[in-house]
């Protein structure tokens, strides 16, 4: 769980420097860190007992816990939590960067899987680390809007767009031509209906909609609800 800023405020420059030393020592040797240990550090000059009583202070506050009574201390998840976001450097991106990124933008043409692979590159290389992105499951999408093109008789192009601007496109059969106009009414009474609804909550509410008396004497929303 993030920390709150306060949280954080709450240690003074020589606490954060103590547990930051800490840290680096647990994760080097895997065992309890006593305040002996840090007492050796070359940059902290600090005897062993004021160490014991920053510990303690440390872990009241729940960033230290200790094992038993003769053990040193070794870091909570809060306290992990803390090194991590201090490890963190963040900075304003170059102009250059800035334009490099709006150049491999520019193409505006380019299928999901080719922009996901496009932008785990860009991010690889401006951290100069590993990069790894990874869109939400489909079936978490939102419903925006959906439209049908008739591309040829009985053959119906759908379009559907999710509030995160993802785009999905299918083309379907059906047992009659259904003229253009037609299909433009289906696409208005849907996207009037669905929208906002995750597709959990879509297929929930065609099914509804179906079962509703109504339905069964309206063509037209029928129609729209079966495709």
């Amino acid at each position: 769980m993030k920390q709150t800023n306060d949280e954080i405020i709450n240690l003074c420059d020589r606490s954060k420097k103590i547990l930051h030393d800490l840290i680096d020592e647990y994760i080097r040797t895997g065992c309890p860190v006593g305040s002996r240990t840090l007492s050796k550090k070359s940059d902290i000059d600090l005897s062993a007992a004021t160490l014991r009583n920053v510990m303690a202070d440390l872990e009241e506050m729940g960033y230290l816990l200790q094992p038993h009574v003769s053990a040193g201390r070794i870091p909570t998840e809060k306290a992990l939590r803390f090194y991590i976001d201090s490890i963190l450097e963040v900075r304003s991106l170059t102009k250059a960067e800035k334009e490099d990124i709006l150049q491999r933008y520019s193409v505006t043409d380019m299928e999901l899987s080719d922009l996901m692979r496009e932008t785990s590159q860009i991010l690889s290389i401006i951290s100069k680390n590993i990069s790894v992105v990874v869109i939400p499951k489909f079936i978490s999408s939102v419903f925006k809007l959906i439209e049908f093109i008739n591309v040829s008789r009985n053959r119906i192009l759908v379009i559907f767009v999710s509030q995160s601007g993802v785009v999905q496109n299918k083309v379907i059969e059906t047992e009659e031509e259904i003229a253009q106009n037609e299909l433009d009414k289906y696409s208005r009474y849907l996207n009037e209906l669905l929208k906002g609804l995750t597709l959990p909550e879509v297929k929930n509410k065609i099914i509804e909609e179906m079962q509703k008396e109504r339905n069964r004497y309206n063509l037209l929303l029928s129609k729209a609800l079966v495709l």
